[in-house]
């Protein structure tokens, strides 16, 4: 059988024993200085500004305005180049095409058609650049507030 008087004294042992190890381990904290926090917080601001580095193009564009008319050029250069290939298509086959030509400009440039008529349209930032065409073929492109 089990000797009751020994388990206790061996329980209250084993307690006592836990019970110091608790109060060694609070009077260590107690005396133990807290860290710097600036090695974390300089961490964070060096991690911020590679990121921002990182991406300074990105960033740059929500303060120096961009000059829009170089893009807004070249998208009527690409408007004009789709209506060449519009107008190639019509006189080879004698109708408009279903859709572009040219398929990557699907997307990115509006094609509406009718009969013998077809708008090309795509948008730049707060523009319209715009090239409908007349019977006698591709007109020229307009630019107009969006």
């Amino acid at each position: 059988m089990v000797n009751t008087e020994e388990l206790q004294r061996t329980i209250a042992a084993a307690q006592q024993e836990v019970d110091s190890w608790d109060r060694r381990a609070r009077l260590s904290a107690q005396s133990r200085p807290a860290g710097p926090k600036w090695p974390a917080t300089l961490a964070l601001w060096a991690a911020l500004v590679l990121a921002v580095y990182a991406e300074r193009d990105f960033v740059m564009g929500w303060f120096v305005p961009h000059d829009s008319s170089g893009t807004v050029e070249q998208l009527g250069e690409i408007l004009r180049h789709a209506a060449d290939d519009i107008e190639t298509y019509r006189s080879h086959f004698g109708r408009l095409p279903e859709g572009l030509p040219i398929d990557f400009l699907n997307g990115i440039v509006s094609y509406e058609r009718d009969d013998s008529v077809y708008v090309l349209e795509t948008t730049y930032h707060d523009k319209l650049i715009r090239l409908r065409s007349d019977a006698a073929g591709p007109g020229r492109v307009e630019i107009l507030p969006r």
